[in-house]
């Protein structure tokens, strides 16, 4: 009779540890699992922060920018030793964007090197790879009534369209249009697919007009480019005729107002945070705003 009572509270015993013992797996769980909520919140916190210091030295760099003509060697376009990877607050921040044949480069894209798809005439949207004229005046009525929000929108809808998209095309176009700044088109930064545009324009004029633009060593974006100071240069160079400068007048400029870019940050060494910011800034007297803004 003892040994059964002492049989039944030992079995009580045991009972009662490994029920503490749970307890206490549960505990540790709760307590494990709350912590690293709060060491992530705190963590993609700080890479918001650090994302926003990259936004912030974008803007500087825009800042110091002339106000009479924009060029790709004005250290904005692609400067890896100034926007990739660059070690702020215990984490680090990429400011990117993507240039026309889909690479990477460290910098900001100029939203003026782009067709504008809610203000180009029916000449400039018609020039677009997959575009011709009617697909254009198709693409100005549907604007006129719900105006494009993004490239991707006019691709999609380009795509639905009777003969619809290659791949190719479908690829191609983002890089080429844009739905910010003024819809006139830089001739300091558009890529030959967007000068091939303009009226008159043909591959012979376009390849001597980046070989102008591109200086003796042939690069975009290096020291010894030769940017356009105005409309006029170019007819002084002889590159357009005076008739050209005529029609051109309101489709171009040199000086650009509108630039996009993404600034991603990261930290943490195990389970890094990660937060990415697409941001569109545009010139307002003096200084630069943010006109489009979108976290994740």
């Amino acid at each position: 009779m003892i040994g059964n009572q002492r049989g039944s509270a030992l079995l009580v015993v045991i009972t009662l540890v490994y029920s503490l013992f749970l307890l206490g797996l549960s505990l540790q769980t709760i307590v494990g699992g709350d912590l690293e909520r709060a060491i992530q919140f705190r963590n993609r916190t700080r890479a918001r922060f650090i994302a926003q210091a990259g936004v912030t030295t974008a803007l500087s760099i825009l800042r110091a920018q002339p106000a009479t003509f924009t060029a790709l060697n004005q250290g904005w376009y692609h400067q890896p030793d100034r926007f990739q990877e660059v070690s702020f607050a215990g984490g680090v921040f990429t400011v990117s964007h993507q240039g026309t044949s889909g690479e990477t480069l460290y910098g900001m894209q100029d939203e003026e090197s782009r067709i504008h798809l809610n203000k180009a005439p029916p000449s400039l949207l018609a020039a677009l790879p997959g575009m011709n004229l009617a697909r254009a005046e198709a693409a100005i009525r549907h604007r006129t009534g719900q105006p494009f929000a993004t490239p991707a929108e006019f691709v999609s809808w380009l795509a639905a369209q009777p003969g619809g998209l290659s791949d190719g095309e479908r690829e191609i176009l983002p890089r080429l249009t844009t739905v910010w700044g003024t819809g006139r088109i830089n001739l300091n930064t558009a890529p030959a697919p967007v000068l091939l545009a303009l009226p008159g324009m043909t591959p012979e004029r376009v390849a001597r007009l980046l070989q102008h633009r591109r200086g003796p060593d042939g690069r975009e974006g290096t020291a010894d480019d030769q940017p356009f100071p105005s409309l006029a240069a170019l007819q002084e160079w002889g590159l357009i005729q005076g008739e050209e400068g005529l029609s051109w007048r309101p489709l171009v400029t040199v000086s650009s107002t509108t630039f996009s870019f993404v600034s991603r940050a990261s930290i943490g060494r195990l389970r890094p945070a990660t937060v990415t910011v697409h941001v569109v800034v545009q010139r307002q007297g003096k200084d630069w705003v943010v006109k489009y803004w979108k976290v994740w």
